[in-house]
């Protein structure tokens, strides 16, 4: 008798190691694969996309000033045609939230936090001001300094 359960352990043990090599010769071997590794694909991308997003709102890599009170008088002496004349309250905070607001953009199937790069934000300002179409680079340089942003 003791031979006898021997003799089925290693003929069960032979039959499982025949059936997973006809198994990996199969279809369903590959796609059960693709299957497992789009699992661990995704949940590495969520946990990755989770990360950032914790990490931007516990410590944001732009910090809002407290007060925007000084840098908009400097400005405003820098170029009065625009930023005196032209601006009221509603374009300050537009310019400002263009600058620290970052917004969720789909990456990887996740939503994760990204500020706007210095070209998109001079671009969308360009558009919505016409008169700021004509500063070059170093004007531009010039203007994110006394604004004290850092890109």
């Amino acid at each position: 008798m003791k031979y006898i359960t021997n003799l089925i352990a290693i003929g069960v043990i032979a039959f499982l190691v025949f059936g997973a090599i006809k198994f990996k010769q199969t279809d369903a071997y590959s796609t059960a694969r693709w299957h497992v590794s789009n699992f661990f694909k995704s949940t590495k991308n969520f946990v990755e996309a989770k990360k950032k997003n914790i990490s931007e709102e516990l410590k944001p890599s732009r910090q809002r000033p407290l007060t925007f009170m000084q840098i908009q008088g400097e400005l405003q002496n820098w170029m009065p045609e625009v930023f005196l004349e032209q601006f009221g309250d509603s374009d300050w905070e537009l310019m400002w939230n263009l600058v620290y607001i970052a917004d969720k953009v789909d990456d990887g199937g996740f939503k994760v936090y990204r500020y706007k790069t210095r070209e998109e934000v001079e671009s969308i300002l360009r558009y919505e001001y016409t008169d700021l179409n004509y500063l070059k680079d170093n004007d531009w340089r010039e203007l994110w300094s006394i604004a004290k942003v850092s890109w």
